[in-house]
């Protein structure tokens, strides 16, 4: 009597252990599969800010090589507008002596 009834008591006992495992095992199955699809998510997200970084990246570079044309071109005009403001002035310098010229 005593040890059936200490057979039963332990038979519950293990069964209550197995069924305490099988939901230990489930939670530990979820809680593997949340942390990997989280480590996905960042990953995509982290390769997302990745691309978007270099995509920035290369439109500063594209900008600034097109200011940088803009500044030689407006250089370029700059120094011919110089060379054509000398050229005026010893004209006009050519022009007054030429009229000093004639009228003596």
């Amino acid at each position: 009597a005593k040890a059936t009834e200490k057979l039963r008591r332990l038979q519950g006992e293990i069964s209550v252990h197995k069924k305490q495992r099988v939901v230990l095992q489930r939670k530990m199955k979820e809680a593997s599969e949340s942390h990997r699809n989280w480590i996905k998510s960042t990953r995509r997200e982290l390769q997302k800010a990745v691309r978007e970084r270099n995509k920035a990246k290369l439109k500063v570079t594209k900008l600034q090589s097109k200011i940088n044309k803009q500044a030689l071109i407006i250089k370029r005009r700059e120094d011919e507008k110089e060379v054509l403001k000398r050229r005026l002035k010893m004209f006009e310098t050519k022009a007054r002596a030429g009229r000093r010229g004639r009228k003596r």
